[in-house]
């Protein structure tokens, strides 16, 4: 019995660890799409009339691709800390950086799309 215990404690510790900075990366998704929202919600009303407007979906759909690969790349990093028993909490601080990352791109071409 005491042999069950050492590497479930084990495999707890290393998902407790992904799960305890994937808090982070949730909360930076909540700030950079409440952003996102907020930059982009009225650029309607200042559009010049050559706004490309295929452009600034094309720009959500990648910052939305952005926030959806990196909550993955989490998932991905909890089943093997709990299948390999290791401590693997910078994968999530990587999602954090790729969502950010995205954020920038995304802003960047929503603005490219809207001179």
């Amino acid at each position: 019995m005491a042999e069950r215990t050492a590497p479930d404690r084990s495999r707890r510790r290393a998902v407790a660890a992904v799960v305890a900075v994937a808090v982070l990366q949730i909360v930076t998704a909540v700030v950079t799409t409440v952003v996102w929202i907020f930059r982009t919600m009225f650029a309607g009303n200042a559009c010049s009339p050559a706004c490309d407007w295929v452009g600034a979906d094309r720009a959500g759909m990648v910052y939305a691709t952005f926030v959806v690969a990196s909550f993955a790349i989490t998932a991905v990093a909890l089943l093997i800390a709990w299948r390999r028993e290791k401590d693997l909490a910078w994968v999530p601080l990587i999602g954090v950086a790729f969502t950010v990352g995205g954020l920038i791109l995304s802003l960047w071409l929503f603005d490219q799309a809207m001179s």
